[in-house]
């Protein structure tokens, strides 16, 4: 919004302002007033998942104390075994160091892990992980449809990835 507007302030204001940004952004969650809600099939199938005894982590590029709200208040971090919040780790998605941190602490090698995403940016850390992944057709998508990525499929629910994995 600041470049939109010609505008370039200096290292401390945009840290001023980024900190505002996650005040106000907080208290919106503190107070009831975020409306998400998880996709059609996602309890069902993150129920699958965990009861077929796959170690899951949410990989996000939120900061994670807002994610680990956001998951905690839909009932969804209980299906997981940890989050990886946008500050977790020095780099970001893209960069595949949120994702291989992740494998470490689940004790599984990046080959043998499926990212599921929403995004180009969790194609590309994917990509740049050496893991596979799937991608949905909902969420934050950076402006590009699902079905342009290079994804190795792509499943309209997480309910249907159970079947994907061979599961059921």
């Amino acid at each position: 919004a600041l470049a939109a507007l010609g505008l370039a302030p200096d290292a401390a204001a945009q840290s001023a302002i980024v900190e505002s940004f996650f005040t106000h952004y907080g208290a919106l969650q503190d107070n009831g007033e975020c409306a998400a809600q998880p996709y059609p099939g996602v309890v069902p199938g993150l129920q699958r998942l965990q009861q077929a005894g796959l170690p899951m982590a949410v990989v996000t590029n939120k900061q994670q104390r807002f994610a680990q709200a956001l998951l905690s208040r839909l009932g969804l971090a209980q299906h997981f075994d940890f989050i990886v919040g946008g500050d977790t780790c020095e780099h970001r998605k893209p960069d595949p160091q949120p994702l291989l941190w992740a494998c470490a602490r689940l004790g599984v090698p990046a080959a043998q892990t499926l990212m599921v995403g929403d995004s180009i940016n969790d194609v590309l850390a994917a990509r740049a992980a050496g893991m596979a992944v799937v991608c949905v057709p909902y969420g934050y998508n950076e402006g590009r449809e699902a079905s342009s990525l290079a994804c190795d499929a792509l499943i309209e629910s997480i309910d249907e990835l159970s079947a994907l994995v061979w599961l059921q």
